[in-house]
């Protein structure tokens, strides 16, 4: 039986940008996507960032952007010419 009683807990809006982190830390200019945020149940936000040594994941307040840690990663990219065609890294 579906409950009746009225929702108490305030919601943020979600056609509003709340907080924004950078993903890649050595830009070349190219548009980059390396990899979709991950929420936990505990509205952490694990983020994919290219750093100059390779990448890292961060994990974020969900509800404030505070950066709560950050985690290293052996992954590195492939030698290519071309600087403008990088892999996604998927955590």
């Amino acid at each position: 039986m579906p409950s009746t009683r009225a929702c108490t807990t305030l919601r943020a809006k979600l056609n509003a940008v709340h907080w924004t982190t950078p993903i890649d830390l050595v830009n070349t200019g190219a548009l980059a996507h390396y990899g979709a945020p991950l929420i936990t149940p505990a509205n952490t936000v694990l983020t994919p960032v290219r750093t100059p040594t390779g990448f890292e994941v961060r994990a974020f307040e969900g509800t404030t952007g505070r950066l709560k840690y950050t985690l290293t990663t052996d992954y590195l990219l492939a030698d290519s010419a071309d600087q403008f065609l990088v892999p996604v890294y998927q955590h």
